[in-house]
């Protein structure tokens, strides 16, 4: 029959689905608005024979996500930068783009032996220098015991 009304079933599924399809790109959307953070961390490993081939690992672990990096140990010092997600959604569903890091650890190794490994507390360990870019507030300092990694 020409012209007789479509189902129910039909148009409630297609609105649902556009509605799906309209929540998602708006979620999209404001992942890609929040920018992205960086916590620097410094350090120098101490007892560690010159000629080792040492690494730094600095993994930055949000409520959502860890990320992390790793840099060759040169001379006992590393410096290393980890970029990590500040987006985050609020009680209420809405965006919030100011989500940090609870912990930073940090893992010096060597052939795949970890050497050290120490845990910071963010809120405690870190300070701001701007806005997204934060910073272990001293200079680590790591003593490895008595290990000759050569």
């Amino acid at each position: 029959m020409r012209g007789s009304p479509k189902p129910a079933i039909f148009w409630i599924s297609w609105r649902m689905a556009v509605s799906i399809a309209a929540a998602l790109v708006a979620a999209t959307v404001a992942v890609a608005k929040c920018p992205t953070g960086t916590v620097a961390v410094s350090g120098q490993v101490n007892s560690v024979v010159s000629t080792a081939s040492v690494e730094a690992t600095v993994v930055v672990e949000t409520r959502k996500e860890s990320a992390s990096q790793t840099t060759q140990v040169v001379h006992g010092d590393f410096t290393v930068e980890v970029p990590f997600s500040t987006h985050s959604w609020s009680f209420l569903g809405k965006d919030y783009c100011g989500a940090v890091p609870n912990f930073v650890e940090v893992r010096v190794t060597s052939g795949g032996k970890v050497l050290v490994r120490t845990r910071l507390s963010f809120k405690g360990q870190f300070e701001m220098v701007k806005p997204y870019k934060y910073r272990l507030k001293e200079k680590l300092s790591l003593e490895v015991s008595n290990i000759d990694t050569r």
